[in-house]
């Protein structure tokens, strides 16, 4: 790849890295929310299987924290690096969006299983 190329495709990564970093943030609060009122509705709002919701909840927060930290910033002039410094911070912002991946599916999934329960109380 030409260096424009590395620096135009990390620029994208970026921008849909802080996109996805902000649905994370929402996703994560409405599904806490839901897993929340879930377990109240069954009667569970002082569980262990609350307790660690909340655990898993706050860690999460702390991921994306971190996360947030290791994603550039938007608008980074990238023309003084090279194309090995390019690949190196395309990697990085890439291993960022997995780990974005993995906590949205485990959120999703969340929800999913919400749902099913909420249909089983009705």
């Amino acid at each position: 790849m030409k260096v424009l190329d590395l620096r135009l495709e990390l620029r994208k990564a970026v921008s849909d890295a802080r996109v996805a970093l902000e649905q994370l943030r929402d996703l994560i609060h409405t599904a806490s929310r839901s897993r929340v009122n879930n377990l109240a509705a069954r009667g569970m709002s002082q569980s262990g299987a609350m307790n660690i919701w909340n655990v898993e909840v706050k860690a999460d927060n702390l991921k994306l924290g971190k996360l947030h930290q290791h994603v550039p910033a938007e608008g980074i002039n990238y023309n003084t690096l090279g194309p090995n410094e390019l690949e190196s911070e395309l990697v990085a912002v890439h291993k960022c969006q997995k780990e974005i991946e993995a906590l949205r599916d485990k959120y999703v999934s969340a929800m999913r299983l919400d749902e099913e329960s909420r249909n089983h109380i009705r």
